[in-house]
């Protein structure tokens, strides 16, 4: 049933304890103080924790030793579909005693194949492979054991170029993370794969795709949650749950920073060691700015700015990459990759809604945030935080006051040419 429309509410409905020592079940849903769920496009799977106030002794008379399942069913006003997650249980910790007959403790949560991953290894020749291919087949590998996915998807992007590749005896998602970056989108120039998993399933994909949309999935606003005035786009009393509680700038552009790391000039050599001979690769930001797909409209540097001070200069980033003829390609896009994650550190915002589990890492969304300056007539936005965003972590928190989400958003560019030209 749908629930009422009211921002912060939520249903748990479910949250159940399976034992794989005794084959049992225990419901937990009231022992639960509070319940937080972590996306990071960062880290390749889901976590979560679980703060209970147990009065039945669950640790010992369950008994919870480590890998237990926990299944969390959570229903919120938002919610297009049940939000149901599967998690083990890895660790407990900050344990105290509340009482002589209660205790409260942590149980810390990942997803199952995290675990699986740490127990298994690759090592394996892929001649003439697509990297996302080489992904393909590891996740087929990874699960040729019987194990359950409980119906998570696995979207792979498909990759360009060919490539004879060796993974010498690694963690199936260190292979995987080591394949993205190298690889390239089979439509685009990019090299800023990312492998994740959302609440949907796992994710091999580039943040290029992830920007080409025409429209973000929703648009969140700061303002009074009592104001009802008319305005450009405006909150009305049904769209309360898309307004902001808070904001807060973690960091902006920082040039020293840009400079160092490689993001608007960088010199690349390639050692041929068996040749005895050399290539030399320079990479400009400006000229290869419209080669690439971008979460704003403009590039992050001012248009009246002397370009040269800065996209000139590629020895402020040198690196030498030893090769061999035949694998040298893998390398290619080493200088791209390297820009465009540096761009995505220029601006990042957190942000704290009322709980929304429809929102995931790598939705594209947009902010409207009311500029400082004052102005009678009219709500005037910022333009310069206002604009199109990339989830890159989220954090629900639910407890007894309501739920809530926490989510980082970052951006590649300016998102209108208008703040570069006043």
């Amino acid at each position: 049933m749908k629930l009422e429309r009211t921002p912060g509410y939520y249903e748990l409905n479910s949250v159940e304890l399976y034992s794989y020592v005794t084959k049992e079940n225990m419901e937990i849903m009231d022992l639960v103080a509070e319940l937080n769920i972590h996306e990071d496009m960062f880290n390749n799977t889901l976590s979560a924790n679980i703060i209970l106030e147990d009065t039945w002794n669950i640790i010992g008379k369950f008994p919870v030793v480590g890998h237990e399942l926990i299944t969390i069913s959570l229903d919120t006003p938002e919610a297009e579909n049940e939000f149901i997650l599967e998690f083990r249980v890895y660790k407990i910790d900050n344990y105290e005693k509340s009482s002589d007959r209660a205790s409260v403790y942590t149980i810390q949560l990942i997803s199952a194949e995290y675990l699986l991953n740490l127990g298994t290894t690759i090592s394996k020749s892929y001649p003439d492979s697509l990297t996302s291919e080489v992904v393909r087949n590891i996740f087929d590998e990874m699960y040729l054991m019987e194990f359950d996915m409980s119906g998570k998807i696995v979207d792979i992007e498909p990759t360009q170029n060919v490539h004879d590749i060796w993974i010498p005896n690694w963690k199936p998602f260190d292979a995987i993370n080591w394949l993205a970056s190298k690889s390239v989108p089979e439509s685009k120039m990019g090299s800023n794969y990312v492998f994740y998993e959302n609440r949907d399933g796992f994710n091999f994909k580039s943040i290029e795709t992830l920007a080409d949309v025409d429209e973000p999935v929703a648009t969140y606003y700061h303002g009074s949650k009592n104001t009802t005035q008319e305005r450009n786009s405006a909150v009305n009393v049904k769209d309360q749950h898309l307004l902001l509680n808070s904001y807060s700038v973690e960091h902006t552009f920082d040039i020293i920073s840009n400079i160092s790391m490689g993001m608007y000039a960088s010199r690349v050599i390639y050692h041929d060691m068996l040749k005895r001979s050399y290539k030399v690769n320079d990479y400009n930001y400006v000229n290869n700015w419209s080669e690439h797909k971008h979460i704003g409209e403009s590039m992050l540097v001012s248009g009246t700015e002397n370009h040269d001070v800065f996209q000139n200069n590629s020895l402020s980033f040198q690196k030498v990459i030893p090769i061999s003829t035949d694998a040298s390609s893998l390398d290619d896009e080493a200088q791209a990759r390297l820009s465009q994650l540096q761009q995505l550190n220029s601006f990042k915002l957190n942000v704290t809604l009322q709980g929304d589990v429809n929102r995931k890492i790598g939705d594209i969304i947009a902010v409207e945030i009311p500029s400082a300056e004052h102005v009678d007539t009219e709500l005037v936005l910022d333009p310069f935080y206002s604009g199109r965003y990339l989830v890159t972590a989220l954090r629900h928190i639910i407890n007894s006051t309501g739920h809530n989400t926490s989510m980082e958003l970052v951006k590649d560019s300016f998102f209108s040419k208008e703040i570069l030209e006043g």
